[in-house]
């Protein structure tokens, strides 16, 4: 008798299955299915979490636009630079405008601070303005922060 181990086999119930196929001595075979395991689509499991993560970064885009310049919420101008930087990064790609002249100090430093992010994917970037947000909110630790986290969470 010879066997051959053969796996992963899939069935139509999204399960993988380790298998056997068992030859005889008299040359006839089968197939012994001895374990079966869920097998979760890898795909599916990237579109939740890029969903997810869309969500969020909506959320959090939407309250850092709406921040009051006199509120309890003070992001610094370095703050402020992360938020660009990763927002351009996320909603258009790499940097695609030649740097701003020498006077321009702002342009530079947001087209300096969106360069520095060259490469970063969409997904990547979304979840980097999300994290910046987020810590700048938990170092502010008041019910005002804890709202905007809490809002953030639950999308």
């Amino acid at each position: 008798m010879q066997c051959q181990h053969v796996s992963p086999l899939m069935n139509r119930d999204s399960h993988v299955h380790s298998a056997l196929k068992i030859r005889s001595d008299k040359g006839t075979s089968f197939w012994q299915c001895f374990s079966t395991i869920p097998f979760i689509h890898h795909h599916h499991l990237l579109h939740r979490n890029s969903t997810m993560s869309q969500a969020k970064f909506d959320t959090a885009v939407k309250i850092v636009q709406s921040l009051p310049k006199d509120g309890p919420v003070k992001p610094t101008q370095d703050d402020q630079l992360i938020f660009y930087k990763y927002y351009k990064q996320a909603t258009i790609g790499d940097c695609n405008t030649s740097r701003p002249g020498i006077l321009d100090f702002v342009g530079k430093a947001k087209w300096d601070a969106w360069d520095s992010v060259k490469g970063t994917s969409k997904e990547d970037a979304m979840t980097e303005y999300v994290k910046a947000f987020k810590e700048l909110l938990e170092k502010t630790n008041n019910e005002e922060s804890k709202k905007y986290i809490a809002e953030i969470d639950a999308a």
